[in-house]
Parts: structure tokens; sequence; C-alpha cells
């Protein structure tokens, strides 16, 4: 660790010239250990008057921290002789905070990585506070006056970082969140889908059970038209049928159609068109849940996204903004049971239906689906037997990205 109090040189202007940079690593250092103690409080005292207050603390505490971690980075990128160093590892926590700790929400809930995040910071707050006193001789857990007052602004070192940052850091930067986007995808979708730096894959995996075969083909719901065209190639006509995706309305409580087209033409993509159309000669078996069985949280939210895939189509950027605000998960284990498991017991029970009378059975649905039904073959017994890649879309396909 450097000295916090560097000697100043003889031609340095008077002490106190840039006290106030003192000040913002103080402040960022009293945010950024006041929101570490904070954030398990809250979790604790998340009801009533008590709750409200720690949690609007905690908030203002977050906001704070992150604002000054910002100016700490600017200061420390213009500046000479500031003694920041003692200031990383808050520094590191703090921004790898903003970034949801990635990837490490693919090993584990949320709330515990939170827990933990907040012991790593109020350990590493509360340690660089000691190190602080302990450096002052006990006189004070903050920054001394000396160790900023000497700072000079340079311009060399404002250039060299600016071009450390966009030759260096912008690309790692962009390489970690792929690293971590792949991570995170691979691991929720059991390897079904696979973001690439060429573009997204998925893979098609099939089962036998006492000689009939089960084909998994995980779909999303845009993509490069010859996904959809190629998807089943290999289904043998003869005693085969397609378990295809749907939901049914029949109450009406959907206000507008899950309509992907707009978003899809927006990226220069398809929507996923209806499978059992391309695949006429082929028995179709229904699997569908009704929404009416799905709870108000999540009739509320595929609303509010049926709003935003309409606006989207139509064009109307404020009516896009407007239905988003309104797209509130509420009660994430209730949506999750709902689009998730419920269907899956759908589709499931259908499977039991068919194997009897078909020998394949084909099941194109979303790849967040296939981890759970993957679950209920393997404990009917299925094996798999094969596995194939298949090209989702490219990058360079998007008209949002540069040609590539």
């Amino acid at each position: 660790m450097p000295d916090l109090a560097p000697t100043a040189p003889a031609d340095s202007a008077q002490p106190g010239k840039a006290v106030w940079l003192g000040r913002i690593f103080n402040g960022y250092l009293i945010a950024f250990t006041a929101e570490g103690l904070l954030t398990p409080l809250h979790r604790l005292l998340s009801t009533g008057l008590a709750g409200t207050v720690l949690g609007t603390v905690n908030a203002v505490a977050g906001f704070c921290s992150v604002l000054l971690a910002v100016l700490v980075t600017l200061i420390v990128c213009s500046y000479r002789r500031t003694s920041w160093q003692i200031l990383l590892p808050a520094l590191f926590l703090t921004f790898w905070k903003a970034f949801y700790f990635l990837p490490l929400p693919a090993y584990c809930s949320w709330p515990t990585l939170e827990l933990w995040g907040a012991l790593a910071q109020t350990l590493a707050g509360s340690a660089t506070l000691l190190v602080l006193r302990r450096r002052s001789g006990g006189a004070s857990f903050l920054f001394p006056r000396e160790a900023t007052c000497f700072a000079e602004f340079s311009w060399v070192r404002t250039g060299l970082t600016l071009a450390t940052k966009l030759f260096l850091v912008v690309p790692a930067l962009f390489a970690y969140l792929l690293l971590s986007a792949q991570i995170l995808v691979r691991e929720y979708s059991s390897g079904f889908l696979e973001v690439t730096p060429v573009g997204i894959f998925t893979e098609a995996r099939i089962y036998e059970q006492n000689g009939r075969k089960i084909y998994l083909l995980p779909t999303i719901h845009i993509a490069s038209p010859a996904f959809y065209e190629t998807l089943m190639d290999g289904l043998p006509e003869k005693s085969s049928v397609i378990l295809p995706e749907g939901v049914t309305d029949q109450k009406g409580l959907m206000k507008a159609a899950l309509d992907y087209s707009g978003a899809a033409e927006s990226v220069g993509l398809t929507a996923q068109p209806d499978l059992t159309v391309q695949h006429k000669n082929h028995a179709v078996l229904r699997c569908d849940a009704d929404v009416s069985n799905f709870s108000p949280a999540t009739l509320s939210v595929l609303n509010a996204l049926a709003r935003v895939l309409k606006n989207i189509q139509a064009g109307e950027t404020e009516g896009v903004l407007a239905a988003l605000e309104a797209l509130e998960t509420g009660d994430t284990m209730a949506l999750w049971n709902d689009i998730l498991e419920t269907r899956n017991n759908k589709v499931l029970e259908g499977l039991k239906l068919a194997l009897p009378q078909y020998e394949h059975v084909a099941i194109p649905w979303g790849a967040a689906h296939m981890p759970g039904i993957e679950r209920g073959l393997l404990a009917m017994k299925a094996r798999r037997i094969e596995t194939k890649r298949v090209e989702v879309l490219k990058w360079k396909e998007l008209k949002i990205l540069p040609q590539l």
C-alpha cells in the first residue's frame, strides 16, 4: 500500500489545492460501507415503517456509492499523487455489483448472491476504514487531508487513460459480458440454447423409450427463416406426431395476441410460424394450457407483453415505453409456475398419450421449457441417443448491428 500522505514536490502548489478530492474519496467510502451494512438489515426488516425507511436509506446509499465510484474513477484517471489505491477492493465490488455479479447468478439465487455481496462489501469497507485509522495513528478512519492536497491534473495521464479504456477496457468488458451471457444461457437452458460470438444455436436432442423416439426441438420466438424451415428435418412422416406449443384463451382474457412479427421484422428476422402448417403430413396433438388457469399476476404480465409487441408492430415508440412501464413481474414464482411448470405438465401428459400410438413424437417448444420437459423424460426412463446443433441466427443477420 502506498503512503497516504506523499511528500510534496518542491515546486508544488500550496496544500489545500485539491482537498475536495479527499472529500469525494471519503464520501464514496462511507456510502459504500453503509450500503453493505444496510442491505442485510433491509432484507430482515422489509415490511412496515422500518422497512420503508431502511429501503430508502439503502437505495440512497447505493446510488451515492455508484455515483461517487464513477467520480473517483474519473479523478484517478486524470490526477497524479492522489493515493487512491487503497480503494481498489471497494471500486472492484461496486462495479461488479453494477453488473449483477455476472456470471454468478447462473449458479446461485440472486437473494443469496446479494447477501454474500453485501458481506463482502461490508468487509472491504470496514477493512479500508481500519487501515486508514492505523495509518493516521488512530486519529481518523477517513482519508487525511494530505492524501489528496498535492494532487495535480495531467493531460497526458488523461489521454493515456482514455486510450486504455477505448482499446483495452471496452473490448475486455464486451468479452466479459459475452462470456457471462454464454454461461447464463447455457446454465438456465441446460445446454439447449447457446450464445456464441457467431450467433445463437440450439441443441436438438432425441430420446428413446421402449422403442419410441422423442424429439426435443428447442425453439425461440424470433429467428432466421432457415431455422424454422429446417427445425424438423429428419422427422419421418410415417407414425409421427407433433405436439406444438401454444396456449388457449377460451374466456377472452387476453386483450391482444402475442404477435412477435413486428419485433422480428424490426431486426430483419422472422417470427415463429405455425410449424404444423409446414408439416401437414404429420399428425398433431394439442397440449395447450388455457390462460384462465394462470394467476392474475401472470395474466397481467402477458397482457402487458402483448401491448408491447402490438406497439412495436405499429411503430409507436411512446406506446412501447408505456407498456414496458406496466410490465411488472410481481410474483416471480407464480409466473414461473404458470408459464413453465403448468405448460410443461400439459405437454408431458400429451406425450404419455402419444407414445402408445406413434413411433416418433416431436416437441418443438421454447428453449426455456426444455429443461423441465427433459426432466420429465428422464423420470419416464427415456435415454438420450442423439444430439444435433441447429443454427438459430447469425449476429450479422441483425439489422441493428453493423455488417460484420
